[in-house]
């Protein structure tokens, strides 16, 4: 191969590079010419600082969402009934966790209900929602015992409308 052929060659070798460069976002050509001036420049401490603040913010909610206040499943169960002095059983009736998606638990023929939610470690306090058609809508917050075991246990009387 000829001298000119190489040289040729080399020419539209470095033009790709040039257009590669070209064509990424600013940040990513800004890290990338960072990690090649090995964070020596002023450009590249402060790639460095903004890096170790998202490695930090990520690992710090990892680390409280794993080890410091997980998730944990729990036991719920009531009852529901009507307000009355007779307290009948109100079959059917729906029983759902406000700001948790399908979540819902459905009361049987005694009124009763059951089932198994996700609470944080450290949830005091978490909000059911009670429905059933031809009575009035009721929501209540029902705590959160401390002991993991422990199973959260709430009534619900509904009036009638």
């Amino acid at each position: 191969m000829s001298k000119f052929l190489r040289n040729i060659r080399r020419f539209r070798g470095s033009a790709k590079k040039e257009n590669e460069e070209e064509e990424r976002s600013p940040f990513i050509a800004l890290l990338w010419k960072s990690l090649k001036d090995g964070f020596s420049s002023t450009i590249g401490k402060w790639v460095g600082i903004i890096m170790t603040f998202i490695v930090v913010t990520v690992g710090g909610w990892i680390i409280n969402n794993t080890y410091i206040n997980p998730l944990q499943v729990r036991e719920i169960s009531g009852y529901v009934h009507e307000t009355d002095s007779e307290g009948k059983p109100l079959p059917g009736a729906t029983i759902f966790v406000v700001g948790q998606k399908d979540v819902q638990f459905e009361a049987d023929e005694n009124g009763y209900f059951s089932g198994k939610i996700k609470v944080r470690k450290n949830t005091g306090q978490i909000t059911l929602s009670c429905n059933l058609e031809g009575y009035a809508f009721f929501q209540k917050p029902v705590d959160v015992p401390i002991d993991k075991g422990e199973p959260i246990l709430t009534n619900f009387q509904l009036d009638p409308l």
